[in-house]
């Protein structure tokens, strides 16, 4: 994945969108709390969004780094959609909030991001995570450089690192009972693959 030429496939066919400076078309959901859930916004609620760019060396890859190249928006719309409520069901909500407040359950993704020393053989990361437990964790390993933004390394190819042992703790049980101990130069790993598509299904 952080090959820039013909051996990466996935590389060459998105070079032949853009050749040239073309112009690349895209459309999609924006990833915030409040968008995941699927209650309407009430009337007269003001919110804002704030979309903040990455640098062009996180999102563009080439085979060097000393290459002059930028991602120039050309045009940005932000597709909103409205409902039309029966004016019954909207006077009965002025009434429920003359007493109360509107409240929206949201299920939080929250990323975190840990630096572990290169050379290391061993690491213990304390208090991760302070005050509400999340359902769910997901632990990814990234080059360091690839995700502070390189051209020549791509920030999506997460590498295990040799990793041969992981654990989890909390309150200081571990959790699952036994550590996970993978071999990915031997190809032994499924339980790896097993714990995370577990994970899925409990949360779905």
């Amino acid at each position: 994945m952080n090959n820039a030429d013909e051996s990466n496939k996935g590389f060459t066919e998105r070079q032949k969108y853009v050749k040239e400076s073309k112009v690349v078309e895209m459309i999609g959901y924006l990833h915030g709390d409040i968008f995941n859930q699927e209650k309407f916004l009430i009337n007269g609620v003001e919110m804002c969004v704030k979309l903040v760019r990455s640098r062009d060396s996180f999102n563009l890859m080439a085979p060097t780094s000393d290459i002059k190249v930028k991602v120039s928006i050309t045009d940005a719309t932000l597709l909103v959609r409205k409902a039309r409520i029966n004016p019954s069901v909207l006077l009965a909500h002025q009434k429920v909030l003359a007493s109360t407040t509107a409240k929206y359950p949201i299920t939080r993704a929250e990323v975190k991001v840990l630096t572990i020393p290169s050379g290391v053989q061993g690491k213990t990361l304390d208090n991760v995570f302070l005050g509400q437990i999340p359902k769910r964790c997901i632990i990814g390993f990234v080059n360091n450089t690839a995700f502070n933004g390189s051209f020549t390394k791509n920030p999506f190819d997460f590498d295990n690192f040799g990793m041969n042992k992981f654990s989890l703790y909390i309150d200081g049980m571990q959790i699952p009972s036994k550590a996970l101990q993978p071999s990915f130069s031997n190809g032994v790993h499924t339980i790896m693959y097993h714990t995370f598509s577990q994970g899925l299904v409990s949360i779905s």
